[in-house]
């Protein structure tokens, strides 16, 4: 069975939303730095990779290249 976000929900919306929240009040942001970081870095290294032609190695546990 798939997910359906309700009708004129907005993904962008609910994620502005949050961060200027959290900006405003200091509460926490549902996606934190590492939240982030992990999401992003894989990507980043593909990036890397692709155009520098060779192998990157990720540790997804440390979170670094090897």
């Amino acid at each position: 069975m798939d997910f359906k976000a309700p009708a004129g929900y907005s993904d962008h919306l609910d994620h502005l939303t949050n961060f200027f929240d959290s900006v405003r009040t200091g509460k926490l942001v549902v996606e934190d730095a590492t939240f982030g970081f992990r999401a992003a870095a894989p990507a980043l290294a593909c990036n890397d990779s692709y155009f520098s032609k060779k192998i990157i190695r990720w540790d997804p546990e440390k979170m670094k290249l090897v």
